[in-house]
């Protein structure tokens, strides 16, 4: 009789420390899934945001302006100039085509662009120095927001700047020659035909080999 009351006391005990360890197992296991994973921290540094002004200005992207109809693709030699519709100081319209047969040399460019203000004034002495031979047209980008045609009127009046000034206010201009960054300068002989575009500010001299490559 007390053997088997020693065997049963010895089997609840068993089972009193299973239960015990069962619970135990169960508390830290919850502890150890509770535990972050460790976070990982890059070590890579920080891109260099800075950077240097480029030689031209990207063209702010505007709704176009002008008319509705697509301007007509000349079947020409790719050398050949587009022809486009451009104003005078005075709003009155004028073509490209109608300076043909003579040196043309356009520079596209806008009052807010730094990098064509820089070299307008050699523009401005080059059309002093060779209006007789060569065209010069000066030709404004108009949108009618960041530029428009009285205050660029203003901006080279101010300057003394005596070059002959036009205003791309169709937009045709620009089309015509896919122009995305200024200043843009384009370089037309007598004949019509394209022999150098140069993007991009340029020095007197870089004007100069223009000249002299086109009288040439």
């Amino acid at each position: 009789m007390k053997r088997n009351l020693k065997t049963i006391l010895f089997l609840l005990c068993a089972i009193v420390l299973m239960i015990g360890g069962s619970m135990l197992y169960q508390r830290l296991s919850a502890k150890v899934s509770e535990t972050p994973a460790p976070v990982t921290v890059s070590e890579d540094p920080a891109p260099d945001e800075s950077a240097a002004e480029a030689p031209q200005t990207p063209i702010p992207e505007m709704e176009q302006q002008g008319s509705e109809e697509e301007p007509v693709q000349q079947e020409l030699d790719p050398d050949t100039a587009m022809d486009f519709t451009m104003m005078d100081r005075y709003g009155e319209e004028t073509k490209l085509s109608a300076f043909f047969g003579r040196p043309i040399i356009i520079n596209f460019w806008a009052t807010w662009c730094g990098p064509c203000q820089r070299e307008l004034p050699y523009f401005d002495e080059a059309n002093e120095k060779y209006a007789e031979q060569i065209q010069f047209l000066m030709v404004d980008l108009v949108d009618g927001a960041y530029e428009t045609r009285e205050g660029a009127i203003a901006f080279a009046e101010n300057q003394g700047y005596s070059f002959p000034l036009f205003f791309d206010e169709l937009g045709e201009g620009a089309m015509a020659y896919e122009i995305s960054a200024i200043p843009l300068t384009v370089v037309i002989n007598a004949e019509g035909r394209i022999v150098d575009t140069h993007l991009g500010t340029m020095s007197s001299d870089e004007l100069q080999a223009l000249i002299d490559k086109v009288l040439n």
